[in-house]
């Protein structure tokens, strides 16, 4: 049983991640060579956050800069760096 609600909970934080809106808004804030991938955890703390997608990209000053995209249902998107 324990086996089994661990791989629910997996694949629920799986579908927490919308990885073309946070291209999206990274690329309409100047980011480019954007990498996203999986969940990010904790990454997003705001309780109306629904989606959290972890990336890594190439920021306007140049600098490679990696975080999470975070994202409400009733709220805008916000960037967040590790």
């Amino acid at each position: 049983m324990k086996r089994f609600l661990v791989g629910v909970g997996a694949l629920a934080l799986a579908g927490c991640t919308d990885g073309p809106d946070a291209r999206r808004v990274l690329e309409e804030n100047g980011f480019t060579q954007v990498h996203t991938g999986g969940h990010a955890g904790s990454a997003c703390d705001s309780g109306s956050d629904v989606y959290a997608t972890r990336f890594t990209a190439v920021a306007p000053s140049g600098h490679v800069v990696s975080g999470a995209v975070c994202k409400g249902w009733f709220k805008g998107s916000t960037i967040r760096f590790e």
